[in-house]
């Protein structure tokens, strides 16, 4: 492998270190592009936030995962490039939302979901990547690892 292969690779895989979260401890993040639009797992970080705060200061690696799962899911159709297409997606996941977790009001899982696309259209609306993947992994009381795999979608 040149150098210049390994240097892109190294920037693909580059990580941050530990990041403060209002309710779900500190998360160390990484993501599998050296944008120079940003770093994925810092954005999605940005839109899980109104959920992962709700989630108190030492959440399970479980729920950590299904709220990075979801907000990639909702980035993903804040991608989509016809507002019909985008409307429909996002009108499913707050439908599967709700019935998903049936112990949260159902308007509090819409608003969240809400909130959520809303960041990801405001904040992010011109970066073209989707998620492909992301992994959540605890490495001590409150800090978790994210780690993102993005590609263009243009």
């Amino acid at each position: 492998m040149g150098r210049e292969a390994r240097r892109n690779r190294l920037n693909r895989s580059e990580s941050t270190g530990s990041t403060s979260s209002h309710g779900a401890g500190s998360e160390s993040v990484s993501a599998s592009t050296g944008s120079p639009r940003g770093k994925m797992s810092e954005k999605l970080k940005c839109v899980a936030e109104p959920w992962t705060s709700q989630l108190g200061h030492d959440p399970p690696e479980f729920a950590m995962t299904a709220v990075y799962k979801i907000a990639s899911t909702i980035w993903n159709a804040s991608r989509l490039p016809d507002p019909a297409d985008r409307s429909k997606s996002f009108g499913e996941i707050r439908r599967l939302m709700v019935a998903t977790i049936p112990y949260l009001p159902a308007a509090v899982v819409e608003e969240l979901v809400d909130e959520m696309r809303v960041r990801a259209q405001d904040r992010f609306g011109d970066d073209p990547r989707v998620i492909a993947d992301v992994s959540v992994e605890r490495r001590d009381a409150g800090n978790f690892h994210v780690r993102v795999v993005s590609v263009d979608a243009k």
